[in-house]
């Protein structure tokens, strides 16, 4: 992906609200606590890390975004 792909790919998001409506959020390889990794998949989602492939490749599977951070939802579905 081109710098300028990059840049008209987020004026894209920019310009379309309804992409910002439309992530999906879960965690994945809870412990007993239900805490484990966030991930996110969604067309607002990045493609990739900017000429990083093998860092794309570890960050997106089956079209999620592993985050690597920690957390979980509670009874209200907020993120924690």
């Amino acid at each position: 992906m081109s710098k300028k792909d990059y840049i008209d790919a987020i004026n894209e998001i920019k310009a379309d609200e309804n992409l910002k409506k439309s992530v999906l959020i879960k965690i994945e390889n809870k412990n007993e606590q239900g805490i484990g990794e966030i991930v996110a998949k969604g067309p607002n989602i990045m493609k990739e890390y900017y000429e990083m492939p093998e860092e794309t490749i570890n960050a997106l599977k089956d079209g999620w975004f592993h985050t690597g951070d920690l957390g979980y939802v509670d009874d209200e579905d907020f993120i924690y």
